[in-house]
């Protein structure tokens, strides 16, 4: 816990003594010292947590959690109690439980903003996303800071990323979030870069890549400053998700201009140039290439630009940069991928990468530079490359083995690249086995001179030459592969071994050398090599593999534990660290890292390491631990595991591994091919899957330990049996099909690269028939669950069936046993060969073994019920036939036959141990010395001794000795010799000082001794069902119950090499407390100073001691250690003494051997995968208790004690740890004083190695001679005898003691005269004991000594007193002058401060009028700006516009008079017509007038006349004068004049009439129809009534009434009638829909009538979806509706800009539809304020230039005219639909329309019209200024009711 600091509350003062215990780990005095604090305190809730910690750390979990819950439910407030809940509730892993306690405490104080961070933070720790929202949003309505609302921000898009839904998060959550930042930055309060990175990431995860690139280039982009060009590389990335490459290829060569090396930009440079390419890209003939800049879009371009780069490149005379260098061959690579021509533009490749290993070729990255572009080079040009290459590597130095070295670093860095490029070619593996020999040699020649170079390097840096040394350790494997030849490997092994001895650091090495021992089968050194590794974090999961696939099938099962603890503790502490950084990246606003972290939580959640490792870890638990200190069932139930649930992501698998760690030089077709990670990954995954359902068969197999009663069978399966047994077959048609699936996967027989991923297990699980093994046992239970339910009465067959199986296993085991067998290390002509797949084999058997031990021992619970109900039902008919069941004699075969199998398999282990001990006795060699291998095989008994005091008591049965034929009185004899001589003679006072003497400063204390023996009821009680001598088979498989004799057999349990018979598999220990006894004494240890021999037939001991035990390592963890031993073992007794964190253990055996045994098993050997300490064990020659005045303490002849280490407090012996000896006489472990940095000693502090000191000097007159110190104050003061400056200090300062510094004697000026009474040593100056025995006087010397020394003091201290008197006095006068003045000074302070806080006040008014003023001019410039651009904007459209018309006024005018000219002939050639037709006229009437003479004139006298009738006159016959005057005609052939003949009636003229009366009636007909189509919508009465109630919008009322009367004027259409009326508001948008949609009511019905608000319809963009579906089926059923009626329906929408787009996209379907007449029959009315900024502002704009005179209709012409195009534009971007309507502006309303609307208002209302109080309301309308004679209305007639309701 950490260290509170200071504050005024009188608890915390009560605290802190629990504080302190807690933090220094003393667990129990801090409970202790709580519950004091709780008497007095009853209701101090902290001390109750703090107390709760102290048990929690001492294991009282349950008493803890009470304790806590206590005070949770009190719902503390107080800072110091919240605290420790939460540290303990983490403690406990339940973070859940601190959120509870936050909630409470925001529910009592609302208003902390520290509760509220806390609360935050703790949904943060378990994942409440939504909560976390609600919490930073309440957060920030208490403290409105900007990190509060973006933590709310943040939580939206964390439940966007964990929403189950996408389409809920693209449509809800990051809409949301993206609303509330867009909120934020419209007011402007965007302030960190996070909130930028935030608002950018919403965008994205939105796919609005336009709005994120704007806001990356606008102003908030100017915040990303803490990453280098964070800016550009977004847009980069932005314009390739747009596909703009040409800003993309421009943005990368901008980048590229500024940084020729950044290679990043290289890649999108090549990128756009290739996509521009292909889209045919145009360069635009005016104005720039596009935003970003130039684009090259040519491949012509790009070459010049490179080579451009590179030419600047070539004229430096500093270091070249590789960037340019590496994009020309990057490009080249990318032309001949495209097969592009171009590609000669850049060169020959053969020259290139000469030139840039010339320029680059001393560095170490150009070999991975080149190797990606060494395809460019053909097969031809191989040798000859290298060849080039070569004359570039300056080598001049030659060596003894004819070879030229390097003289210098880059030249063997050009040398060693030359050698990799030639690996990389395949130049190596061309060679044949000698010309690989040559090769090997010399590359270790260059590795060894290239030591020379690293002589001075630091121990942590590699080596220069190390890669000599790789590469020759990899042509070794190849010639190891090739050949077979394990010579080969074991020479690689020698040279990486003496690569890592000068290169320890290098990873390179462990590596291949852990893969090595791996592959060879010597797994011992693999951990300390990936423990030197020092893997880090993630780096458990990417190369963790390389440990856990070799270690259990190299039979290392503690290793195998251990690496997977390894591993498995990373992901744990994953889950929990996960949380911890995303609680820091809110706090810090890391926002941008929170979707990393959970990404890489996901990651390794799903990784397949993560899955094998937990599953392994599992089954290592059961083949080691079930049924030997747990049973199967004990031992599932503490895991874990449900067969029923398989947790593992199968479908979410991920492969973490890193398999490309190995640095490999070889060629492309030698590498790690993807189908070779796909196939590995598959395997993995088999075997996964495997491994996982033989686990949840075990699981489920002992969840049928407790096998119900036959009675009661029924009602179980009826209560879930059966559903069990569906489980079951369920898991085994799984474990079927997997295995067929590995069998097929078996027969691809895939081989990997020696260097790519290992081999799975699966190939040789299933070539040894483990797995099927495995499989049948499993798949034995599902018969033994059907006999249990049949009876062996009725089943028969079944029996037949199980026996057979049984039979199956046996033959199936040996089988497996065979293969295993082979000599694992073999010898041949010098020659050792390994086979490591007979190990793996065993291994394989093992297992096979435990799991049919398993299925044998639910057999035997399943038969002996059965068997005994089959005896009673015998006794009960008196059947006296003995026969056994079918079942029982194959079960009792099985278990003879595993007996057997067990026996061959310990015989084959034993003779392989035989075997390399011959091999390595065979190694030995007796020439030279062999002293050490006799020392190994030697140590030192120890006796233990208990010195107890004198009213202890004895402990029981703690005596003990090995030697035999000794009495007790002789051993005490022997124990107390040496003590009785030195005690004899000796007074009572001289013995007391002996005995204090040798016991120093060791100090007695209580030790408790806890015995442990063995339960003696070992056999089993009567079997109630039969003999046990019938159950005998039975008993010895099944562990749980009693055992039957030796002669039976039992399960091996027997150590390694002990003689004594088969033990039992599990320990006999009584339950309950053991014998604990608790004396009072020292415990000494000594050791035998004759060693004895551990390969000799010498007595030893039978008892043995673990020195030292791991607190840690409970009684439960001792007994498993001891597990294969309890049978052969007497007692053990555990001793706890004051030693911290440890304790002693003594175990007595039966007999010597089988302690023997025990400490070949068990010495040096870890006590468990986590703990890092080992046990040391030791052989008890003796064990003694003495009393201490016996002379306990004394030393005993022939024996030496052993000391402890005082740093870690183990006990030392020479023998077996390393021993070092200070300089002060204190004796360490070596390993323990290399951990102590510091020079001092441990105990004594001496300096072993003194720092240097300063020269010491007067400090007066600066003297180095004869020097003395004041022992007061440490003045340093030259002698008397120089310049008395130490005599006068003590003079001023009455300082009396003063030492001199050359001897450190010290000089007493009051007594003139030195004061030593001690005796020092003359060899180190320190002081020692002085003894002065048999002195009479000694006793009145120390009182006259004791007597001085108190006048001495009083006086000095008399003296000192009235001296510092003096002081004080003198201080005290200084002192309160000083203080006066410093009140003087103080009071001018305060009058200036005052004057300046005045100051400071004028001067903040007026910087804050400034400020206002500065602010409202910003705003004024920022309006001014954006309407200058508006007004910009609409001046360039006005013009666009202008020119458009003008364009289309001339067309007009040329087609007009194109027309008049055309209509001009017309007229004129009908002139003609019609003057030919009168005159034709004319003469037809003349001729009928004629006489019928002149009519029958012959035809040459009278001209031919054509008629219709056919009728020609054939003469002109006068006729008779009358009265009345006639008409003349002239004819053209004479000069008279005749008269016209009599009129005859013409068939045209009647035809020419009728035409014309046709034409007539239709005419009238349609005239007719039209009115009464107009009149039945009656669309009078509706202009009436819109002119009546419609003010100021008199051009838009006649704008839609014409489009109405237009399309309501004929019953066909090509198109439904779409009209969208746009304005500010207030203008009567609304006003003017509801009297339009009342009117249609009135006409065509209330169905036909739609009125759509979107706010109130469709409030919800979530369900934006739902409702387009809705309004397109409502209107398609209204359109058929009034098609059936023959009316036409109205549809209105209403506040139509907040449409939702798919509601927009289905009315644009509707309006645009063609499927049938019934939609083009509709009217659609849209209302919207859209465009309504560019109405307001040509209103203002241009109000002065509208003429007064003008009408309203022609004036709203005008502005649809202008206003209509630009609305159209800006509208069209939004969304097509606007593209389809007929747009009608509502212009804005002036004074006077705002006074008509009060007066309609206040009529309606019944108020007197008072045109003054009209007046007054209308002017409290807010005004635009008054432009050209207009006063507009800011908010039109909306404020009219309610300013006419408040009357």
């Amino acid at each position: 816990m950490a260290a509170r600091g200071h504050v005024q509350d009188p608890n915390d003062r009560r605290l802190r003594p629990i504080y302190d215990y807690l933090d220094n780990g003393n667990n129990k005095m801090a409970i202790q010292q709580a519950d004091k604090l709780l008497k007095k305190h009853k209701d101090l809730h902290c001390a109750k947590v703090l107390k709760a910690i102290g048990l929690q750390r001492t294991g009282k979990q349950d008493e803890a959690f009470t304790l806590a819950q206590e005070v949770a439910t009190l719902e503390p407030t107080d800072d110091n109690s919240l605290q420790a809940l939460t540290i303990l509730y983490r403690e406990m892993h339940r973070p859940e439980l601190v959120t509870k306690l936050y909630e409470a405490a925001v529910k009592k104080v609302p208003l902390s903003e520290e509760y509220h961070s806390h609360l935050f933070m703790a949904y943060a720790r378990v994942g409440e996303y939504k909560k976390m929202q609600q919490a930073g949003m309440a957060l920030y309505k208490i403290v409105p800071k900007n990190p509060y609302y973006f933590w709310s921000v943040m939580s939206l898009v964390m439940q966007a990323i964990s929403a189950q839904d996408e389409k809920l998060a693209q449509t809800m959550f990051l809409p949301l979030a993206e609303r509330m930042v867009e909120k934020m930055v419209k007011e402007e309060k965007i302030e960190a870069e996070a909130e930028v990175q935030l608002y950018f990431m919403i965008l994205e995860r939105l796919g609005k890549c336009v709005e994120a690139l704007e806001v990356i280039r606008g102003p908030l982009g100017e915040k990303l400053t803490s990453e280098l060009q964070s800016r550009e590389n977004k847009c980069m990335m932005l314009y390739q998700r747009l596909q703009q490459w040409p800003e993309c290829n421009a943005l990368a060569h901008k980048l590229l201009l500024k940084n020729p090396d950044d290679w990043q930009f290289y890649p999108s440079y090549f990128d756009s140039l290739f996509h521009l390419i292909d889209q045919s890209w145009i360069q635009p003939e005016e104005g720039d290439h596009c935003p970003e800049g130039e684009v090259h879009h040519t491949v012509a371009e790009v070459v010049r630009f490179v080579e451009e780069r590179i030419k600047g490149e070539d004229g430096k005379e500093s270091h070249s940069l590789r960037g340019p260098y590496l994009a020309r061959l990057e490009l080249m690579h990318r032309l001949r991928k495209r097969g592009c021509a171009e590609e000669r533009l850049l060169g020959d490749p053969f020259e290139l990468m000469v030139q840039f290993f010339g320029k680059f070729g001393d560095k170490p990255c150009c070999i991975t530079d080149l190797k990606i572009y060494l395809h460019l080079l053909p097969a031809e040009q191989h040798v000859q490359f290298i060849n080039r290459l070569s004359k570039a590597v300056p080598l001049r130095e030659q060596g003894e083995e004819g070879f030229s070295f390097p003289e210098d670093t880059k030249a063997l860095q050009r040398h060693l690249c030359l050698c990799q490029l030639s690996r990389a070619l395949g130049l190596n593996h061309s060679l044949d086995v000698d010309g690989k020999l040559r090769l090997i040699t010399e590359l270790k020649a260059h590795y060894r001179y290239g030591l020379k170079f690293g002589k001075n390097a630091v121990k942590t840096e590699l080596q220069f030459s190390d890669m000599y040394c790789l590469m020759a350790a990899h042509v070794y494997i190849d010639l190891w592969t090739e050949t077979g030849d394990e010579n080969m490997v074991w020479q690689c092994l020698g040279l990486l071994q003496e690569g890592l001895s000068h290169s320890a650091s290098n990873a390179q090495f462990k590596l291949l050398l852990l893969l090595l021992y791996c592959r060879l089968g010597a797994f011992e050194p693999v951990v300390d090599l990936y423990s030197s590794l020092d893997a880090k974090h993630v780096q458990h999961d990417t190369i963790g593999f390389l440990l856990t696939r070799y270690a259990e099938s190299l039979g290392q099962f503690a290793a195998a534990s251990q690496s997977c603890n390894f591993s498995l503790r990373f992901f744990h502490s994953n889950q929990k660290d996960t949380s911890e950084y995303i609680i820091q990246a809110y706090k810090y606003g890391a926002f941008e890292k929170i979707p990393e972290f959970i990404a890489l939580r996901n990651r390794l959640n799903q990784s397949l390491h993560f899955a094998q490792v937990r599953t392994e870890r599992m089954l290592l638990d059961l083949f080691l631990e079930a049924d030997i200190v747990l049973s199967l069932e004990e031992s599932v139930r503490a895991m874990p595991l449900s067969a029923e649930d398989d947790d593992i992501p199968w479908d979410n698998m991920r492969d973490n591994r890193d398999l490309t760690v190995f640095t490999s030089w070889d060629p492309k077709e030698r590498e790690l091919t993807d189908e070779h990670r796909l196939r590995s990954l598959e395997e993995e995954s088999v075997w996964l899957r495997l491994r996982s359902l033989t686990l949840r068969l075990l699981t489920f197999l002992a969840g049928l330990g407790h096998t119900p009663s036959q009675q009661n069978s029924k009602m179980s399966n009826e209560n879930g049996v059966g559903d069990k047994t569906s489980v079951l077959g369920s898991l085994l048609s799984q474990l079927n099909q997997t295995l067929q699936t590995a069998a097929q996967l078996a027969e691809k027989h895939i081989q990997y690269p020696f260097l790519g991923p290992p081999a799975t297990r699966l190939a040789p699980a299933l070539s040894s028939g483990s797995c099927q093994c495995q499989a049948a046992a499993l798949q034995l239970s599902v018969h033994l669950q059907e006999l249990e339910t049949v009876g062996l009465d009725e089943s028969s067959e079944l029996q037949t069936q199980i026996c057979n199986s049984f039979k199956s296993l046996v033959v199936q085991l040996q089988e497996i046993l065979n293969k295993c067998k082979g000599d694992l290390l073999e010898m041949k002509e010098s020659k050792l060969k390994t086979q490591p797949s007979l190990l793996e084999n065993l291994i394989f058997f093992v297992e096979t073994v435990c799991i049919v031990l398993w299925m044998a021992s639910y057999c035997a619970k399943i038969l002996r019920p059965l068997k005994t109900g089959l005896q009673k039902k015998k006794k009960k008919k008196k059947d006296s036939q003995t026969a056994l069941p079918v079942v029982v004699c194959g079960f009792q075969e099985l278990t003879g036959s595993l007996q057997d199998l067990l026996t061959q398999a310990l015989e084959h282990i034993k003779g392989q141990e035989t075997g390399m001990t011959a091999l390595k006795l065979a190694s030995l060699t007796l020439e030279g010395p062999t002293q050490w291998l006799f020392f190994d095989m030697s140590v030192s008994l120890v006796v233990i001794r208990l010195e107890l005091a004198v009213q202890s008591p004895s402990p029981q049965g703690f005596q003990y000795s090995a030697v035999e034929g000794m009495s007790e009185e002789e051993l005490r004899d022997k124990a107390l010799g040496l003590a009785k001589h030195a005690l004899s003679g000796k007074s009572e006072l001289e013995r007391e000082a002996v005995l204090h003497q040798h016991i120093g400063s060791r100090a007695m204390g209580d030790m408790v001794i806890e015995t442990f023996e063995p339960s003696q009821d070992k056999g089993g009680g009567e079997d109630p069902g039969g003999s046990a001598e019938q159950d005998g088979e039975l008993q010895a498989v099944n562990t749980e119950d009693t055992k039957g004799s030796q002669e039976d057999g039992a399960v091996p349990g027997t150590a390694p090499d002990s003689p004594s018979k088969q033990l039992p598999d599990h320990i006999s220990f009584f339950s309950g407390n053991p014998s604990v006894e608790i004396i009072y004494g020292i415990m000494h240890l000594y050791k035998t100073n004759k060693m004895t021999s551990l390969t000799e037939d010498v007595g030893r001991s039978a008892m043995v001691c673990i020195l030292t035990v791991p607190a840690t390592m409970t009684s439960h963890d001792l007994m498993k250690l001891m597990a294969p031993f309890n049978d052969v073992m007497e007692h053990m007794k555990i001793i706890r003494d004051s030693t911290p964190n440890q304790y002693m253990v003594l175990i007595k055996f039966c007999t010597q051997a089988d302690a023997d045994s025990f400490y070949t098993a068990c010495n040096g050997r870890q006590f468990n995968s986590i703990e890092e300490a080992v046990c040391q064990l030791v052989y008890v020659e003796r064990a003694e208790v003495i009393k201490s005045e016996e002379g306990a303490s004394l030393p005993v002849m022939e024996l030496t004690e052993l000391p402890k280490c005082t740093v870690c407090l183990e006990r030392m012996d020479e023998s077996v740890n390393g021993i070092l000896t200070t300089l002060c006489n204190h004796s360490f472990h070596s390993q323990c004083l290399q951990r102590w940095e510091d020079a001092s000693c441990p105990v004594c502090r001496y300096c072993q190695t003194p720092e240097p000191v300063e020269e010491n000097k007067c400090f007066e007159c600066g003297v180095q001679e004869n020097l003395w110190i004041c022992l007061i104050c440490g003045h340093i003061g030259c002698g008397r005898y120089v310049s008395r400056h130490a005599y006068k200090h003590f003079e001023e300062t009455q300082h009396t003691y003063a030492m001199q510094l050359t001897n450190h004697r010290v000089w007493d000026y009051a007594g003139d005269n030195y004061v030593h009474r001690l005796v020092a040593s003359k060899t180190d100056g320190k002081m020692v004991q002085y003894e002065n025995e048999g002195d009479a006087c000694h006793a009145e010397k120390i009182d006259a000594l004791q007597l001085e020394y108190s006048y001495l003091l009083t006086s000095q201290l008399e003296s000192q007193r009235i001296y510092w008197e003096n002081k004080i006095v003198h201080l005290e006068k200084e002192t309160a002058e000083e203080i006066n003045n410093m009140k003087a000074k103080f009071k001018e302070t305060l009058e200036r401060c005052d004057n300046l806080e005045q100051r400071l006040g004028e001067i903040t008014k007026d910087k804050q009028g400034i400020e206002k003023k500065y602010t409202q001019l910003n705003s004024r410039v920022v309006k001014l700006s954006q309407e200058l651009k508006e007004e910009q904007e609409m001046n360039r459209c006005l013009r666009a516009n202008q020119t458009q018309l003008q364009a289309q006024l001339a067309e007009e005018e040329r087609k007009g008079k194109e027309s008049g000219d055309r209509m001009t002939g017309t007229i004129d050639e009908l002139h003609e017509q019609l003057r030919d037709l009168m005159f034709y006229l004319d003469t037809q009437q003349q001729i009928e007038h004629l006489p019928a003479e002149a009519r029958r004139a012959p035809a040459r006298t009278s001209p031919k006349i054509f008629t219709f009738d056919g009728v020609t006159p054939s003469s002109a016959i006068p006729q008779r004068k009358k009265r009345r005057k006639r008409r003349r005609v002239m004819f053209p052939n004479s000069g008279g004049s005749r008269a016209p003949p009599k009129q005859e009636h013409s068939r045209a003229k009647y035809c020419l009439y009728l035409l014309c009366a046709i034409v007539f009636v239709q005419v009238y007909n349609a005239i007719e129809n039209l009115d009464d189509h107009v009149l039945r919508y009656d669309l009078e009465g509706l202009e009436r009534t819109l002119r009546r109630e419609v003010f100021g919008q008199q051009g838009a009322v006649d704008g839609l009434l014409s489009h109405l009367k237009d399309y309501l004027s004929t019953y066909v259409h090509n198109k439904p009638l779409v009209v969208s009326l746009h304005g500010p508001s207030g203008v009567g948008k609304s006003h003017l829909g509801r009297l339009l949609a009342g009117h249609f009511r009135s006409v065509v019905g209330e169905a036909l009538v739609l009125q759509y608000y979107v706010l109130h319809h469709c409030p919800q963009e979530a369900d934006a979806l739902q409702c387009a579906h809705n309004i397109s089926t409502l209107i398609s059923q209204m359109v058929v509706r009034a098609e059936e009626e023959e009316k036409i329906p109205l549809f209105i929408f209403d506040e139509a800009e907040h449409m939702h787009e798919e509601i927009l996209d289905a009315l644009r379907q509707l309006v645009t539809s063609k499927k049938s007449n019934e939609y083009l029959n509709a009217i659609y009315l849209f209302l919207s304020n859209l465009g309504h900024a560019h109405i307001t502002k040509h209103m203002l704009h241009n109000s002065s230039s509208i003429s007064m005179v003008m009408t309203a209709s022609r004036r709203h012409s005008n502005i649809v005219k202008e206003l209509t195009p630009i609305i159209r534009n800006t509208l069209g971007k939004l969304h097509p639909l606007w593209t389809e309507v007929d747009i009608l502006p509502l212009v804005l309303l002036e004074k006077g329309h705002v006074m008509e609307c009060f007066l309609d208002e206040m009529t309606r209302e019944g108020f007197y019209p008072d045109h003054t109080n009209i007046e007054r309301l209308a002017g409290e309308i807010e005004y635009y200024p008054a432009v050209g004679g207009h006063e507009y209305s800011q908010t039109g007639c909306k404020q009219v009711v309610a300013k006419v309701n408040l009357l």
